[in-house]
């Protein structure tokens, strides 16, 4: 089988993905760290902050132990350094009132996601000649991203519709006293 056409253009992909892989990871680095500077800037502190956890649960025996002793119980602590916490939720979107810093910190999700799939596609064009097999792993995470995508607009426009509904001269949220 010849396989030189092929070869030839993994060749030419190579840089190509070499370029897209270090476009990925720069646009991955460069939305968390903004998405870093605003959960520390604009997150609320909750009352974690400071405290000590301690969970006791269930822990598995290693591998190598199953079937020689049964489930261990085991203990661990945690402290909370520092706790920070907002929501942005699709209700806030869809009317109007969430921030222009929340509506930011959607965009640097919907970027991270975007920079996530572009980096598995740059690493499977570089990598195409060697392994063609990695090519199809960014077909899995662009398939994955997608429908991630693909339920949050539906849950977007879910939210939208209830807005508009709630909108409606005749409704009832709008009748008071006249």
């Amino acid at each position: 089988m010849n396989l030189d056409a092929y070869h030839g253009f993994a060749h030419a992909a190579s840089p190509v993905g070499a370029w897209v892989l270090g476009f990925a990871v720069s646009v991955m680095v460069i939305a968390m760290v903004l998405m870093v500077i605003y959960t520390i800037r604009q997150g609320r502190p909750d009352d974690r902050r400071g405290t000590v956890e301690t969970d006791a649960e269930l822990i598995s025996p290693p591998m190598w132990m199953k079937g020689r002793v049964g489930r261990w119980h085991g203990r661990y602590q945690r402290r909370i350094l520092t706790s920070r916490s907002g929501f942005i939720s699709n209700e806030s979107l869809a009317n109007g009132t969430a921030t222009l810093a929340e509506r930011w910190m959607v965009v640097g999700i919907i970027t991270f996601m975007f920079g996530f799939f572009l980096m598995f596609l740059g690493m499977g064009l570089l990598t195409m000649d060697d392994n063609p097999v990695v090519l199809l792993m960014s077909v899995a995470v662009g398939i994955w991203v997608f429908n991630i995508f693909k339920r949050t607009y539906a849950d977007y426009r879910a939210a939208k519709n209830r807005v508009a509904t709630r909108n409606t001269p005749g409704n009832s949220a709008e009748k008071g006293p006249r």
